[in-house]
C-alpha cells in the first residue's frame, strides 16, 4: 500500500505541466553521466544571470519508494531554486529490483562527488553543498549526512555538507511499514536504516524536516518522531508541519504555484541560512519546531 501510494502521488505530480523551455535554451547541463549505468545521470540547473560568484550547490534526490521516480519531475522546482541563487543538481539513481541497499546510496554519494568535482564548470562552490530530497529521496539525503562513510568514500568531507532538507522523509518507519521495504534494504539493516535518526550523535549539519498533516504515506507523526530523536541527540534540526498538505502537496513548488507558497519560502530560507552560515556555528545551532496552524479559516501552509 505504501509503495502504491507513493507511486500514485508521483504519477499525479508528473502529469502536471511544468512549463520549462527546451533544454538547449536552458543554462546548465542535462543527462550528465556520473557513472556507467543509464540510471546514473543528473541534471544541473544554474541561475540565468549568475555574476560569477561561486554559489551554494543543492543536490536534490527524487522520491519513489526506492523503486521508481525520475529527476525530470523536479525540473521546475530546480529552476525556481536556482533563481534564488543556487546551483541545483537533480540526480537519478539505480533502484530496486535492479539494485538494493546500499548501492543506491553509493550512487547518491557519487552524484554529490561528481557535482563537487565539476563545481567550477557550473559556478558552484564545492565547500557549500546542501542535500535535499522528497520522500525516499529525503531519506537518502538525511542518511548521507548521518552516515558520512558514503560521502567520505567518494572524497567528500562532512564539512562540505552545510545543510540537509528532508521533505516528508520516511525516517521513523514502524515495524509494519519496515516490512514493506525490507526487501529493498535487507533484514540486516534495521534499525539504523529504518530510523536513521538513531544514528545521530549530534555531529551533523543542520537538518530541515517537513511533513504534511494530511500525509497518509509518511505520516507527520513519524517525521516528528525523527525530529525528536535528532533533537535529543543535540544536533541542529528544524521541523515544520503543514496541516493541510499531503505527501505530494507538501513539496515546495506545485503546479500553479509561483514560488510564493509557504513551503517553498521556508525551504529557500533554510537553504540560504545553511549555505551561507559558518560551518561550526551552524552545527552548534539549536533546534526548533514550527507547527503551522490555521488562522481565521486560512491555513498558514500556503
Amino acid at each position: 500500500m505504501i509503495l502504491r501510494a507513493i507511486a500514485t502521488g508521483l504519477l499525479l505530480l508528473a502529469a502536471f505541466p511544468d512549463g520549462t523551455r527546451c533544454e538547449d535554451e536552458e543554462p546548465g547541463a542535462f543527462h550528465q553521466s556520473y557513472g556507467p549505468h543509464l540510471a546514473q545521470r543528473l541534471d544541473v540547473i544554474v541561475p540565468e544571470n549568475a555574476d560569477g560568484t561561486p554559489l551554494p550547490i543543492l543536490v536534490f534526490f527524487h522520491g519513489g519508494a526506492w523503486t521508481h521516480g525520475d529527476k525530470l519531475i523536479y525540473r521546475r522546482f530546480a529552476k525556481a531554486v536556482a533563481r534564488e541563487g543556487f546551483v541545483v543538481a537533480t540526480p537519478n539513481y539505480r533502484k530496486f529490483p535492479l539494485v538494493r541497499y546500499p548501492d543506491f546510496m553509493h550512487d547518491a554519494a557519487t552524484a554529490v562527488s561528481w557535482i563537487a568535482k565539476n563545481a567550477d564548470r557550473f559556478g558552484g562552490d564545492p565547500s557549500r553543498i546542501l542535500l535535499g530530497g522528497h520522500s525516499a529521496g529525503g531519506h537518502m539525503a538525511v542518511l548521507l549526512a548521518l552516515e558520512p562513510r558514503f560521502l567520505e568514500a567518494e572524497g567528500i568531507s562532512p564539512d562540505q555538507i552545510r545543510g540537509v532538507a528532508g521533505l516528508a522523509p520516511p525516517l521513523a518507519l514502524d515495524e509494519n511499514r519496515w516490512q514493506l521495504v525490507e526487501p529493498i534494504f535487507g533484514d540486516d539493516c534495521a534499525p539504523g536504516i529504518a530510523q536513521p535518526a538513531l544514528l545521530s550523535d549530534g555531529e551533523h549539519p543542520p537538518i530541515f524536516l517537513t511533513a504534511g498533516g494530511l500525509d497518509s504515506v509518511v505520516p507527520d507523526e513519524s517525521v516528528e518522531r525523527a525530529y525528536a530523536r535528532l533533537d535529543e541527540a543535540g544536533g541542529p534540526v528544524e521541523f515544520t508541519r503543514y496541516p493541510l498538505r499531503g505527501h505530494v502537496t507538501v513539496q515546495p513548488l506545485l503546479p500553479g504555484e509561483n514560488g510564493n507558497g509557504k513551503p517553498f519560502r521556508d525551504l529557500v530560507a533554510f537553504l540560504h541560512e545553511a549555505g551561507t552560515a559558518d560551518t561550526k556555528k551552524a552545527n552548534a545551532a539549536g533546534s526548533h519546531v514550527r507547527l503551522l496552524a490555521e488562522r481565521n479559516g486560512n491555513a498558514e501552509n500556503q
